[in-house]
């Protein structure tokens, strides 16, 4: 009896794509994909990141986009990307922002920048967290804090004591990630709710300025 072999990980995204009939292009938003409203810039400690066709490490490198070359007090900008889906642990991004960079270093050398629409993966995204009060186990408002933020400040009174070192997912105004505090403690898996709060603390929210506030 002849034994079939079911592919997994990038090879089965490319089956599905395959199969469903649509072709694997950062056009395309595949059905099953998390769609979301958010904004996060690129980060990537070679100065540069990739924006491939399909949510797959597989998937074809249409261009790249210059980065931040780390999370926390980087020399440079990055870009700044919409992100309107998410699979895969990639997360499709359309309107390429260079306006940070250029202010901050108007002499900057970006040479060639991809201007489309494409995938990229999560651990080459960042964020500010600005306000809110932890991480929550499902993107919902209701949803109770699992994994609650300290505070910047000698007071405590400051912003959250919070970092991204990955983005996993998406949904609506909503994003999964991995948090660490700035001095490097790890701090969790979970969903940053836009707009959720408990009691007095200020209404989550998530900023993709790196030379101001979002407020």
């Amino acid at each position: 009896m002849r034994m079939i072999r079911i592919p997994t990980g990038p090879a089965l995204v490319g089956l599905l794509l395959a199969l469903s009939g649509l072709p694997a292009s950062a056009q395309t938003l595949p059905p099953w994909a998390s769609r979301c409203s958010l904004e996060a810039w690129t980060v990537d400690p070679q100065g540069r990141t990739n924006v491939r066709a399909a949510p797959s490490t597989k998937a074809a490198i249409l261009g790249t986009v210059p980065s931040a070359s780390r999370r926390v007090a980087s020399p440079e900008e990055g870009a700044a990307v919409s992100v309107v889906a998410s699979m895969n642990g990639f997360f499709l991004v359309r309107e390429i922002d260079l306006s940070d960079i250029e202010t901050a270093s108007p002499d900057r050398k970006l040479g060639k920048v991809f201007r489309g629409s494409g995938w990229i993966h999560g651990s080459q995204l960042d964020f500010h967290i600005q306000n809110g009060d932890g991480l929550r186990a499902t993107p919902a408002r209701d949803a109770s804090v699992s994994v609650r933020f300290g505070r910047t400040g000698t007071d405590g009174a400051g912003d959250p004591d919070a970092v991204v070192v990955q983005m996993h997912g998406c949904s609506g105004r909503n994003v999964e990630a991995t948090l660490r505090t700035i001095d490097g403690k790890e701090l969790g898996r979970g969903w940053l709710v836009r707009d959720a709060r408990e009691g007095e603390t200020p209404p989550a929210v998530t900023c993709a300025r790196q030379l101001t506030t979002c407020n």
